[in-house]
């Protein structure tokens, strides 16, 4: 679930602080980034079912974030039927095999052989995930979960952000009796992380309509 890629980056070219208008823009948007994420990030700790400072700083990592963004795009692509997460994990395998065979591509992504074999589905354990998915209204085995997020986080890293948003409320984690756990987002975090982004989209056409003022982020649920 990746948006298109961006146009390949150079550091020669036309001089990008060379007109203002475009400098004010640009600055412009970097504060709406960090705007969105800041408002976020607040909106979850508001939430939050454990306010200690040390969990808080747990909430504010960017692991954390990248979860909240998987769920929502998972909302958003509305993969909402056996077939469609089926689909995905086709998808998910055939990308990270790309990303195998092109050893410049992973040493630019800072990973490694391992790493990527470890977010692969076997073709048997396709069919437990749409099984998990269909039977536990959207809800994936943890291992699955570390494997589709295999590229922002480690595996052992994945487990700890699902402990820490369960804990705070925004996932449930419960363990089967085949001893695996199975995660469930309890879509709050979603709404939130929408949010951000409707902040995002608005303060990028008023920037390209032209000058004027964004409307201030709100935090939690409307």
């Amino acid at each position: 679930m990746t948006a298109n890629p961006v146009p390949p980056l150079s550091a020669s070219g036309a001089d990008p602080f060379a007109e203002e208008g475009r400098v004010v823009a640009g600055i412009r948007v970097c504060e709406v980034m960090h705007e969105a994420r800041a408002g976020f990030r607040e909106a979850l700790v508001a939430g939050s079912a454990v306010q200690e400072l040390h969990f808080v700083r747990l909430l504010r990592q960017e692991p954390v974030y990248r979860m909240a963004e998987f769920f929502y795009l998972v909302r958003a692509f509305r993969l909402d039927s056996e077939e469609k997460i089926r689909r995905y994990a086709e998808l998910h395998n055939r990308h990270l095999a790309a990303l195998d065979a092109d050893a410049a591509k992973l040493r630019r992504l800072g990973l490694t052989r391992t790493r990527v074999a470890q977010g692969m589905f076997a073709p048997d354990s396709i069919p437990k995930l749409v099984e998990n998915y269909r039977s536990g209204d959207g809800a994936l085995d943890q291992s699955d979960l570390a494997r589709l997020l295999i590229e922002q986080m480690s595996t052992e890293t994945c487990r700890k952000t699902a402990v820490v948003l369960t804990e705070a409320g925004y996932l449930e984690r419960r363990r089967t009796p085949y001893k695996s756990v199975l995660v469930r987002s309890t879509g709050v975090m979603e709404h939130l992380f929408a949010q951000s982004l409707a902040h995002v989209r608005r303060a990028l056409e008023e920037i390209v309509a032209g000058p004027g003022e964004t409307e201030p982020l709100q935090g939690g649920p409307a």
